[in-house]
């Protein structure tokens, strides 16, 4: 069945219908369930494999792998029926473990579905059966496709392309649904000072500042971790898997090193340069053993924080500041 946590396997779960991603060798690299209980597809199988003309199909993936190509093309399975495929590029996660390497995502359909549903149903204008499936499959699956990347963009942050808070709650909760067993480490990041930035140097720079972080979060978690910003100068890291009291302070610190780089900022009207310190204050929360509650991690890690800004350090563990516990 499906991995669940990669970029690919997201993508793919963002659909209802039958979906895979293939790679251009035809590998499949994700597979959501209704492809897997329908269609006996699996993560690794050779999908081409499975049609009656293998290299048909290959052909067609790879004529889809283009973004927004909308390539549609009809082949029967080994034994089966035909399959009605409409495939389209899939952009590679902006990350190094993906780059160069193009997949395609494939809507599945059997056209006998597809058939019974024109038979009763049939669409104005056009008289030949192929045609209107053509149509049909073009027109729902692009609508469905539009609505995924819809939901998608509410999830992420405009400036950072990070998740939002929602987008990270809904996360959160499918780790927990998918995986319960694996702990969470959640660390809430506050910027120190950044008010005064927006004041000093307007909101331009208080945005590059922003971005900077973002971009900073991205390019140092591992692939399943998560990332989130969730408002104004708050962000937050989600570290999966068991860690260590000293592992995650080596964490936060190489986070800090790098957040603390200063980065210039030229006035867009002025030309002038202005150097840009940015310094953070973190707490840490850990699921199960601060709280079994999923949704009150980000309330735990936030109070951890707030007690470290207090103190004057640069982070604080939820566990250190028990009597603050909610209950």
């Amino acid at each position: 069945m499906n991995a669940g946590g990669s970029y690919y396997q997201k993508v793919a779960n963002a659909y209802a219908g039958a979906t895979v991603i293939v790679d251009l060798d035809g590998k499949i690299v994700a597979v959501n369930n209704a492809a897997n209980e329908k269609f006996a597809f699996n993560l690794g199988d050779d999908f081409c494999a499975s049609f009656m003309d293998p290299q048909a199909a290959l052909l067609g993936l790879q004529e889809s792998a283009a973004p927004n190509a909308n390539h549609l093309f009809q082949i029967k399975l080994a034994g089966q029926e035909t399959l009605a495929i409409f495939g389209t590029g899939v952009v590679p996660e902006p990350s190094q473990s993906f780059r160069g390497k193009p997949s395609v995502l494939l809507r599945l359909e059997t056209q006998s579905a597809l058939s019974a549903r024109f038979t009763s149903s049939p669409t104005d204008g056009l008289e030949d059966l192929n045609q209107r499936l053509r149509f049909e499959i073009e027109r729902r699956l692009k609508l469905e496709m539009e609505n995924a990347t819809l939901e998608e963009k509410v999830k992420r942050d405009p400036k950072t392309s990070l998740l939002t808070r929602g987008g990270m709650d809904k996360a959160l909760r499918a780790h927990v649904q998918e995986t319960p067993d694996v702990p969470l480490i959640m660390i809430y990041l506050d910027l120190n000072g950044f008010k005064t930035i927006n004041d000093n140097l307007g909101h331009d720079a208080g945005d590059l500042a922003i971005a900077e972080v973002g971009r900073i979060l991205k390019e140092n978690l591992r692939q399943d971790d998560i990332a989130a910003r969730l408002g104004g100068d708050e962000f937050a890291v989600v570290l999966k898997g068991a860690q260590n009291r000293a592992q995650i302070q080596q964490f936060v610190l190489r986070l800090h090193d790098l957040i603390c780089e200063p980065f210039d900022y030229t006035d867009p009207l002025t030309k002038q340069v202005h150097l840009i310190d940015l310094s953070f204050s973190a707490g840490v929360a850990k699921y199960p053993s601060d709280t079994k509650d999923v949704g009150l991690l980000t309330v735990f890690a936030d109070r951890a924080m707030y007690s470290a800004k207090a103190r004057g350090v640069p982070s604080e563990n939820f566990t250190n500041i028990r009597p603050l516990r909610p209950q």
